[in-house]
């Protein structure tokens, strides 16, 4: 018998927790599985059917290079060009601080304040499940 679940990181990337076992060995293959689930969960993966994002693309100075249509950020309003100040409060220290801080549960609100022609625009939605995300790619 084996056991697989697939884990997203904040910047997109992948991995799979796995076990095989037959008998009693299954036992023990699932004791393994629950801890590489827990050791995903603190390294900041979440499982990918609970995974959301908002369907943008970002250059290193934090601008949108690309807004993915009928998305949660394009819906909210943002375009290609703005430039992302913060998100929920916190100013990103780093574009890895800013797929973080991005990143999170399905179906849960996010704010995110941006710098548009000179003037700084919040906006609020709500993360769309990360295979939306794969399907409009």
């Amino acid at each position: 018998m084996s056991n697989s679940r697939l884990f997203m990181a904040p910047d997109g990337s992948s991995e799979r927790c796995s076990s095989h076992g037959a008998g009693l060995g299954i036992i023990l293959a699932n004791k393994i599985e629950n801890n590489c689930e827990k050791d995903m969960a603190m390294l900041g993966y979440l499982p990918y059917e609970e995974a959301g994002a908002v369907g943008i693309t970002i250059v290193k100075d934090y601008r949108l290079s690309r807004v993915l249509k009928g998305l949660p950020a394009e819906k909210a309003g943002l375009k290609e060009g703005d430039v992302i100040v913060s998100v929920d409060g916190k100013t990103p220290a780093d574009q890895h601080d800013l797929f973080t801080l991005l990143f999170g549960k399905k179906d849960t609100k996010v704010r995110v304040v941006v710098r548009r022609n000179g003037s700084e625009m919040p906006f609020e939605f709500t993360r769309a499940k990360i295979s939306e995300m794969v399907q409009r790619k």
